[in-house]
């Protein structure tokens, strides 16, 4: 049950991620991300169907591991297709969630930096700024806070 908790936890903090990419409104960031992600999907899909379901397969007996099913009055369950996509699905978020991890430590921005706000979009900006990263408008550098 630990294991599913942190597993929630870990889940919850990608979401809130990609929400906050998705929030900087940065539309080729996020045209960029979801072809990353298409791509890396379908790279974890070939990783899975081609590497890690043979394994499994090995252990079940049976190589086609898609085609596995079981028949309930006359219904068929095909759980070796339910089980490829959430094998493939949970890699796929492990690989975002690593992703995501790596790299908010490298966005982020020096603390040391002095900051002020901008006049027109009030986003923090570095004190010596000349011209605001958000919304491009031409401001003033604080050399009071800057230390110039």
């Amino acid at each position: 049950m630990l294991v599913v908790g942190e597993l929630i936890k870990k889940l919850r903090a990608l979401v809130s991620r990609i929400g906050t990419v998705l929030s900087r409104r940065d539309p080729l960031g996020v045209i960029v991300a979801v072809a990353v992600g298409v791509g890396a999907f379908y790279a974890v899909q070939a990783i899975v169907s081609g590497l890690l379901l043979p394994i499994v397969a090995v252990f079940i007996g049976d190589p086609r591991f898609e085609l596995n099913s079981f028949t309930i009055n006359g219904v068929e369950f095909g759980y070796g297709v339910a089980i490829e996509y959430a094998l493939s699905f949970t890699v796929t978020l492990g690989l975002g969630y690593a992703v995501l991890s790596a790299s908010s430590g490298k966005a982020a921005t020096d603390e040391s930096e002095p900051r002020r706000r901008c006049p027109e979009c009030t986003m923090p900006i570095p004190a010596a700024a000349t011209r605001c990263p958000h919304c491009t408008a031409r401001v003033q550098p604080d050399r009071s806070i800057a230390g110039s």
